[in-house]
């Protein structure tokens, strides 16, 4: 038999024992009490309905196996996201924020295996995307700014360690491109294998000792530039040392030019 859950007011919201909870101005107590026999096993929400397996979301509808997500409908799967409908693992999504594993969606940030997705930005390991910017391990992309370690793109700009583009500029450590400007042709490079935070590869490209560029997910810049980001960001952590390693490796290929 199905045991009515009780609520009651706390701080002008109708709270659960699960501390869910709904607005006291919006809801009375019978339409809480409701929408709270509606939440399965759901924990810290606000004003969400027929949600399961969430957490800390926020006017949610229908969402199952969310954190921390606000204003979503039907999806799963799903983290820091907000305004998304009918979404499995982030697909079709709009206005998204720290997503994964995405398809066809626009507007988003910080997002990793996406698939034909448009204005995003500091992406990785996306496909058939467009007008995105600082993003990494893309393919078959378009108008982009700021990319690194792309193929098959278009119209990009300020790109690095790309291969058969065409109609970029600015770009840096490319191969098999056409009609593309201002970067370096066929510098020597160094990859280092997956580390730091991103458990990701960082690139150093370099024609002199003077010449040396890094690039590392979003970020682009010279190695003294590079050394005083890890250095300011990973202080003397796990990660800054092994950024630091990589470093002294290059430095030591660097002492004969």
């Amino acid at each position: 038999m199905l045991v009515e859950k009780v609520v009651t007011i706390v701080n002008g919201w109708w709270t659960d024992a699960n501390n869910n909870r709904w607005n006291a101005r919006l809801e009375s107590e019978e339409s809480a009490a409701k929408k709270s026999n509606s939440m399965i096993n759901c924990s810290g929400c606000s004003n969400c309905s027929g949600c399961s397996h969430c957490s800390r979301c926020s006017g949610c509808l229908h969402c199952s196996d969310c954190s921390h997500c606000s204003h979503c409908s039907r999806c799963s799967g799903c983290l820091h996201c907000s305004r998304c409908s009918d979404c499995s693992h982030c697909s079709d999504c709009s206005d998204c924020s720290h997503c994964s594993d995405c398809s066809h969606c626009s507007h988003c940030s910080r997002c990793s295996g996406c698939l034909h997705c448009s204005r995003c930005s500091d992406c990785s390991d996306c496909s058939g995307c467009s007008g995105c910017s600082r993003c990494s391990d893309c393919s078959r992309c378009s108008g982009c700014s700021g990319c690194s370690r792309c193929s098959r793109c278009s119209d990009c700009s300020d790109c690095s360690g790309c291969s058969g583009c065409s109609d970029c500029s600015d770009c840096s450590g490319c191969s098999g491109c056409s009609d593309c400007s201002d970067y370096k042709t066929n510098p020597q490079r160094y990859a280092t294998p997956a580390i730091g935070s991103r458990k990701s590869t960082t690139t150093i490209y370099w024609t002199t000792s003077k010449d040396v560029q890094v690039v590392c997910g979003c970020y682009r810049g010279d190695i003294k530039q590079f050394v005083a980001k890890v250095k300011a960001t990973h202080v003397d952590n796990e990660h800054a040392k092994a950024y630091l390693n990589e470093v002294r490796k290059v430095k030591y290929l660097l002492r004969g030019l």
